[in-house]
C-alpha cells in the first residue's frame, strides 16, 4: 500500500438530552498518506443551547464519525 493516499473526513452530530439531533456538520476533507498522522478538525456555532450550570446538568451527546474514502472507519460518542 505504499504511496496510496486516502481522503479522511470528520462528521459530527450533536444530540440533546432527549436524543434529538440539534446540529450536524463536517470538517474539511484531508488527504492522508499511509502511516501518516494528522489532526482533523470540525467546528460550528450552535444556537439555542442549554448551558450547563451547578444544579442544572444539561448534557449533550456528540457523535464523531471518521470517513475514509466514503466509508465509516471509526465512531466515538462523547457526552459533554
Amino acid at each position: 500500500m505504499t504511496g496510496v493516499q486516502t481522503c479522511a473526513l470528520p462528521i459530527l452530530k450533536v444530540y440533546d438530552i432527549e436524543g434529538k439531533e440539534v446540529s450536524s456538520f463536517t470538517g474539511k476533507p484531508q488527504t492522508v498518506k499511509p502511516r501518516e498522522t494528522t489532526t482533523l478538525t470540525a467546528s460550528a456555532t450552535l444556537d439555542d443551547i442549554h448551558l450547563w450550570s451547578w444544579g442544572y446538568g444539561y448534557l449533550y451527546r456528540v457523535a464523531t464519525r471518521l470517513l475514509v474514502d466514503g466509508k465509516v472507519v471509526d465512531e466515538v460518542m462523547t457526552t459533554t
